[in-house]
């Protein structure tokens, strides 16, 4: 397996991390919603999930789809995954941000002091921030290696040419 090789997988590898986390916590999101999940499993989630605003939910399953598409894009080895990636991480860290004021998902250290921020720093813009920020930086890289192309995946192109409008002059 060439570096090439080795950078691609490992950039397939994070944003397939970052989209099943996000199934992690959307799936029972949406359960719980609907009332299909007893409050007996993932207590944390049950206590979370109607406390959330509609925007905050809004950023958070955008940031879902967004990943979904960027790991599709990344296997066809589409460079839009670059963007796509980017903007779901910019949600994904906006949404952490808003999390941090939720009284519910705050962290208390022994003292009864709130700690929430800190390990929002730790462990949203601290692991998977600076994860992220490595995973856009390869995703450069390989397209600086030409790893990835501009071209869309076969199935795309078809669509991409139909919906562009057509000119208003012929010759």
């Amino acid at each position: 397996m060439s570096i090439k090789q080795g950078l691609f997988w490992v950039c397939v590898l994070i944003i397939g991390m970052e989209m099943l986390y996000g199934f992690y916590w959307g799936l029972p999101n949406i359960a719980i919603r609907l009332g299909l999940l007893p409050d007996t499993i993932l207590r944390e989630h049950h206590e979370l999930i109607p406390t959330l605003s509609w925007f905050q939910e809004l950023l958070f399953f955008s940031h879902m789809i967004l990943n979904v598409m960027a790991f599709a894009a990344i296997l066809y080895r589409w460079v839009a995954c670059i963007p796509l990636f980017a903007l779901a991480f910019i949600l994904d860290r906006i949404d952490w941000v808003i999390l941090t004021m939720n009284p519910v998902a705050s962290v208390r250290n022994a003292n009864g002091e709130d700690w929430t921020a800190v390990m929002a720093q730790i462990g949203g813009f601290g692991l998977m921030g600076v994860l992220s920020l490595i995973t856009l930086g390869l995703m450069a890289v390989l397209l600086n290696a030409r790893v990835l192309h501009n071209s869309a995946p076969a199935g795309l192109e078809g669509l991409i040419r139909r919906s562009r409008p057509a000119p208003l002059l012929r010759n």
